[in-house]
């Protein structure tokens, strides 16, 4: 691949990065806004999302910018570099937020739903004062809520990229072995 290749890949993974980090933050925002943070449904919906636009975005560049074969490689890190870009776009906004606009009763509220959401499924007092102290120390300390993120990130964004490198791999059969 030619200089001009690399500048579509390194343009196509960035602004990929961009819409993932910015469909996340408004994903977030209306989460904060319907009363929802506390809902763990809620907060695995956003990945369906990422990973439709993930394998819109990897279809694309295949098409686009790869004459319409991709390696398994290629497609992984065509997919999974915008989810490392898309982290660096949350964790502004998520210093900025928990900074900023999360207010100590905001956080009160929080862990009060999850605790009331605890208790009805079951859970003993002890679990759920331990489930409200780790909330609260991740609210109340944003860069260890930042290195849990990371991780998210990290974990999630591979195994999407790993299912969607399967499915959008188109391997060039015209291509010799020598060739590569």
């Amino acid at each position: 691949m030619g200089k001009s290749g690399n500048n579509y890949f390194v343009k196509h993974t960035l602004y990929s990065g961009i819409v993932l980090g910015l469909t996340s933050i408004v994903y977030y925002v209306v989460t904060y806004l319907t009363d929802q943070m506390a809902n763990p449904l809620a907060a695995w919906l956003l990945y369906p999302i990422l990973f439709a636009i993930s394998l819109t975005s990897v279809f694309h560049y295949r098409k686009k910018y790869s004459g319409g074969f991709l390696t398994f490689q290629r497609a992984f890190t065509v997919c999974y570099l915008p989810y490392l870009y898309s982290f660096l776009i949350n964790s502004i906004y998520q210093l900025f937020f928990m900074s900023r606009l999360m207010t100590p009763a905001y956080i009160d509220k929080v862990i009060n739903q999850t605790r009331a959401r605890l208790q009805a499924k079951g859970m003993s007092q002890l679990q759920i004062d331990y489930s409200a102290k780790i909330s609260r120390f991740f609210f109340e300390r944003p860069m260890w809520a930042l290195v849990v993120a990371f991780l998210s990130f990290v974990f999630v964004g591979a195994i999407i990229s790993v299912i969607i490198a399967a499915i959008c791999r188109k391997d060039n059969e015209n291509v010799a072995f020598e060739d590569i």
